[in-house]
């Protein structure tokens, strides 16, 4: 299980430090299909990197099976799922 509770990041670049992730929470289970969607810099592919540990949260947790893992361990999770067509990422036009 994947799970992000009460997850916040912003990117420190913008110049208002406007949040990209705002107290996200969910889960998602082994064998669960989830599509992450939603217009273009909106947060998908931040939520990716922060599965994968490539970001860190600036508030909040993100955990795997009820822990927070090592990095390879993420990548390889993260792999799977992927891969595996579990987890789909799209843009959508306003």
């Amino acid at each position: 299980m994947i799970s992000f509770c009460d997850v916040e990041f912003h990117y420190q670049e913008l110049s208002n430090q406007a949040k990209v992730l705002d107290k996200l929470s969910f889960e998602v289970y082994r064998n669960e299909k989830v599509a992450i969607v939603g217009e273009s810099g909106k947060g998908k592919t931040t939520v990716l990197n922060l599965i994968i540990g490539l970001l860190k949260p600036q508030r909040g947790k993100v955990l795997f099976m009820a822990r927070i893992l090592l990095l390879s361990m993420k990548l390889s999770y993260a792999l799977e799922l992927v891969t595996s067509a579990r987890i789909a990422f799209s843009t959508i036009s306003p």
